[in-house]
């Protein structure tokens, strides 16, 4: 209840949009970079992220061809705030920004001792 439903489908012919893929239902790495930069990510980002998304890292293997994602990789996507608890990996704390803001400039200001 109260959950939003997303048909990964739609979503991936939202973000595919902007580009004709070569093959229907997959986004190679340069159309998903086109298709990323029409939301703002810039070629490093969108390299990045189509590297995790895709099966094998984004490599392309000549037994394999060329890498790409599907909307079953936005469908893991999607999911993974299921399998993970995104406040700390993203660093995210419930304590007030100028809490957060506190802490970090105390940690950035500790000196490192070592043995």
């Amino acid at each position: 209840p109260g959950q939003e439903t997303i048909d990964v489908e739609d979503l991936f012919d939202a973000l595919s949009a902007h580009v004709q893929p070569s093959k229907p239902g997959c986004l190679e790495a340069l159309e998903f970079r086109v298709a990323m930069k029409h939301l703002g990510f810039s070629k490093s980002e969108a390299d990045r992220a189509f590297s995790h998304l895709d099966l094998l890292g984004g490599t392309a293997g000549a037994s394999r061809g060329a890498a790409y994602i599907t909307a079953k990789d936005l469908l893991w996507l999607l999911r993974l705030g299921g399998l993970v608890h995104l406040d700390p990996v993203m660093l995210v704390s419930a304590a007030g920004g100028e809490e957060m803001a506190r802490l970090r400039a105390r940690w950035a200001s500790a000196s490192i001792v070592r043995p």
